[in-house]
């Protein structure tokens, strides 16, 4: 994995700090954008991390469109240089119809709409509800996200 976080576990082994990410990406089979969008985090897919990956690599992103250089995927895809992608979300949003990603074979599009079939509202709809008794009673909030140590 690759983390601002420097915290290994029983499932993450080994983490890369985000400065050594050229030095993983060769490593990995799938590659799962799951950042927030920030400066820091922009076209963190560079067109430099599409030329170290391997022919193999699947792309997923469900994080933001401008955590990966666009058009550099779309060149890796369309010479086969990576094996393929999943995005649910796009540098434009929506994709424009004249856009490449929606007719190459080895690029799935889906809506980020993830969650939409479960009951994700209703479990953040109680998360909500906990979080505003705990912020009545004075009591420490709950699943608060603090950017500064953000992956």
């Amino acid at each position: 994995a690759v983390s601002r976080r420097y915290k290994s576990d029983d499932i993450i082994t080994r983490i890369y700090p985000r400065e050594q990410l050229l030095e993983a990406i060769p490593l990995a089979d799938v590659i799962m954008m799951s950042v927030p969008s920030d400066p820091g985090t922009k076209h963190l897919l560079s067109r430099a991390a599409f030329d170290v990956m391997k022919r193999e690599v699947i792309v997923l992103n469900v994080a933001r469109g401008d955590v990966i250089d666009e058009q550099a995927m779309i060149e890796a895809l369309q010479s086969s240089r990576i094996k393929a992608a999943g995005l649910d979300v796009m540098d434009q949003e929506p994709l424009p119809k004249e856009s490449p990603l929606w007719h190459l074979d080895n690029v799935l599009v889906t809506p980020h709409i993830g969650g939409a079939g479960s009951d994700q509202l209703g479990q953040l709809l109680d998360k909500v509800a906990q979080n505003v008794q705990r912020f009545i009673s004075n009591q420490p909030l709950a699943n608060v996200v603090r950017l500064e140590s953000q992956a």
